[in-house]
């Protein structure tokens, strides 16, 4: 079942820009400095919002393989990612294959093809 929408993901081509202008407009406070996530191919800046643990994600490229700078060529800065918070990822998964929509599995995460929902790419993740 769905819990929340748990966080959302913007693709920026500065994220030290857009984490000032994020304080500024939203009031919001950064959790940390804008960090490198290799894996991901991300540069990153988590902003609070509100007390319940939801987030806005900053997200700027990090090498030339990055899936995020082939978006941001593209499509531009904006919107990339909503997570939704489910209480069983398994269940959630098994639910939308029996309805014949398009998951991505990648560990403990599950993504519904941008393809399939009008360009926004869902992610489903059950909270620790």
């Amino acid at each position: 079942m769905y819990e929340s929408i748990w966080y959302a993901v913007v693709a920026v081509n500065d994220v030290a820009q857009a984490k000032v202008d994020y304080e500024r407009i939203f009031g919001a406070s950064a959790k940390g400095e804008p960090e490198v996530i290799e894996r991901l191919g991300i540069k990153r800046v988590v902003m609070n919002i509100g007390d319940g643990g939801d987030f806005i994600e900053l997200a700027e490229p990090y090498g030339e393989h990055s899936a995020l700078r082939r978006t941001l060529e593209s499509r531009g800065e904006g919107l990339h990612t909503v997570t939704i918070a489910v209480d069983d990822i398994a269940q959630h998964t098994a639910d939308l294959k029996a309805r014949g929509v398009r998951v991505i599995e990648a560990g403990t995460q599950v993504f519904l093809h941008p393809g399939d929902t009008h360009g926004v790419l869902w992610q489903f993740r059950q909270r620790d």
